[in-house]
């Protein structure tokens, strides 16, 4: 069966996300990128936090996870996510307040992604050959010109609403 590009599929996607989707879903997994590789990859770079990626040397033994119901799977990777949450509270203890989501990526910031994704050789001939969709759209404004909602960014980043 031939496979069909991933450009074809996703006409309005970025070249930078059509270069991580073809590493990360690559069929043979000697061939597909790593963890690290893919949290390193530019089009990741708004999330990209190397000081806040722990790298475990060991592979995971999953052999305790025998249900093969959905809903109990779910609960189970609910369960370990509250548990890995409430050891790193605990860690980190009042230090920086606690976890917390990274703020935005800042225009600067986007613009800096940009020009890495320009540098990158293979991406950098597939952004010069299709313009992101911004670029193509008469009147429309790019990403670093796009309004912030407050609300939402509070929200996100863990800081409560003031009423």
């Amino acid at each position: 069966m031939p496979t069909i590009p991933f450009q074809q599929l996703y006409p309005r996607a970025s070249p930078l996300a059509i270069d991580l989707l073809q590493k990360l879903l690559n069929f043979d997994p000697a061939a597909r990128i790593t963890v690290e590789q893919a949290l390193a990859h530019p089009y990741l770079a708004a999330y990209h936090e190397e000081d806040d990626e722990p790298v475990h040397e060991r592979v995971f033994d999953f052999s305790f996870e025998v249900t093969d119901r959905i809903d109990e799977m779910k609960r189970l990777i609910a369960q370990e996510v509250m548990s890995f949450k409430a050891s790193k509270e605990q860690a980190l203890g009042s230090q920086n307040g606690g976890l917390r989501r990274a703020a935005s990526l800042s225009a600067a910031d986007r613009s800096a992604t940009t020009t890495a994704a320009r540098n990158t050789p293979h991406v950098s001939q597939q952004i010069q050959e299709e313009p992101a969709v911004a670029e193509e759209a008469p009147g429309s404004q790019l990403a670093s010109s796009m309004e912030v909602d407050e609300d939402l960014e509070r929200e996100l980043s863990g800081q409560s609403m003031q009423a």
